[in-house]
């Protein structure tokens, strides 16, 4: 395969203590998932579902049938795909995740599943969208601040969209879950997030996994202090670029910024991983990514982007597919040329509204389709204003 993956396992927690160990595909053949029987992710909406790679239509109990008969259903085609390129999928982490913290193999989980003796451990939840970042890939929906953004664009951005307490206490079992994944928006700027961690500890279950995704900001002392009283804890950094990628990436976070939080993070007890978002904008950069997570021994795996279509890597034009050699195996063949000349109007006008320059951060893919000129549009076009710095 063409890197070399990490998968985080949680063993020993409460003692500090984390393994990462090297994961063998070929191992891997059994199609069980704890998702369908254990997840629950509650959105920002009020909306629940068992996974947010599942499609917005599915029958859970059909697909539950299948992965307990050892079948790939495709529903889950988002982690197949990533297994088969040698990756590891959502499906691989949180099997593991609930293995160790659960301190119960997951031959003897997948079998209580099949006499029917399951229920919701794990939850990840969205509180609320408020944000500080306007991500490229994202929008108002998970952000309040592309809004303001969205409004330049001439686009119509969506309210402040914000669980209420009552809403987090009718959703999560505070004394069942073994672990609580917060994401957001920005989770560190949502005084939701410390509510549930008040709710935890109210409920006697500060043993609970705490992981919080997060852009990388710094986290406020009264947040940081109960996150300190939770001994299983972690924090996800959302990193798609390294440099000035993920600056633009991320806009307006700063690489810099991030990389010494994380650090600080992991020096007071974190447990420290990543999720690398990949999309047409970075998959030209994984291994920068690549080479910097395995020196700074991150665990981290992949979330293909899948909407808006547009951002997907497989719908980069042939020209710009035949340039890529490493990652090659996360693209689909084809050509997606028409959903790229979206994909280049639509960071236009997000360059345009934010006052910066895709060629000052990405230049190896503005090159690109400025060389090949054949996306339809150039990038002489663009109109913005110099990068911030």
């Amino acid at each position: 395969r063409f890197m070399v993956r990490y998968l985080l396992v949680f063993c020993s927690l409460a003692a500090g203590i984390i393994y990462l160990v090297n994961t063998n595909m070929q191992d891997i053949k059994d199609t069980f998932c704890v998702f369908p029987f254990y997840a629950k992710e509650i959105y920002n909406n009020g909306h629940t579902t068992n996974c947010c790679l599942l499609p917005t239509t599915h029958d859970i109990t059909e697909i539950r049938k299948a992965l307990l008969e050892g079948d790939q259903h495709p529903a889950c085609s988002a982690c197949w795909k990533l297994e088969q390129a040698g990756q590891i999928s959502d499906r691989i982490v949180k099997n593991n995740t609930l293995d160790h913290l659960w301190d119960k193999d997951i031959r003897f989980i997948k079998q209580e599943c099949q006499q029917g003796e399951y229920g919701t451990r794990l939850y990840k939840i969205t509180p609320g969208n408020t944000c500080d970042a306007a991500c490229v890939t994202c929008g108002s929906w998970f952000s309040s601040k592309w809004a303001g953004y969205e409004s330049k664009m001439g686009l119509a951005p969506k309210p402040n969209l914000r669980l209420s307490k009552s809403d987090i206490d009718s959703q999560i079992d505070f004394h069942a879950a073994l672990s609580v994944g917060i994401m957001g928006g920005e989770p560190t700027l949502d005084d939701n997030t410390s509510y549930i961690l008040e709710k935890l500890l109210e409920a006697g279950n500060g043993n609970c996994h705490i992981d919080v995704l997060t852009n990388g900001r710094e986290v406020a002392d009264d947040l940081l202090e109960l996150l300190l009283r939770f001994p299983r804890r972690q924090f996800t950094y959302s990193i798609d670029g390294i440099g000035k990628v993920f600056d633009y990436l991320r806009w307006p976070r700063s690489w810099h910024q991030i990389e010494a939080n994380m650090m600080k993070m992991r020096g007071m007890g974190f447990i420290i991983s990543s999720n690398v978002t990949v999309s047409n904008l970075n998959i030209l950069y994984l291994k920068d990514i690549d080479d910097w997570m395995i020196a700074n021994d991150i665990p981290y795996n992949y979330t293909i982007v899948t909407a808006p279509r547009y951002f997907s890597p497989s719908v980069l034009p042939l020209y710009i597919k035949e340039h890529i050699s490493y990652g090659k195996d996360l693209i689909s063949v084809g050509n997606g040329q028409e959903l790229f000349a979206q994909f280049c109007q639509r960071i236009i006008k997000q360059d345009a509204a934010k006052g910066i320059d895709i060629r000052d951060y990405i230049p190896r893919l503005a090159d690109i389709i400025d060389s090949e000129n054949k996306a339809g549009l150039h990038l002489e076009t663009l109109t913005s204003n110099p990068a911030a710095s």
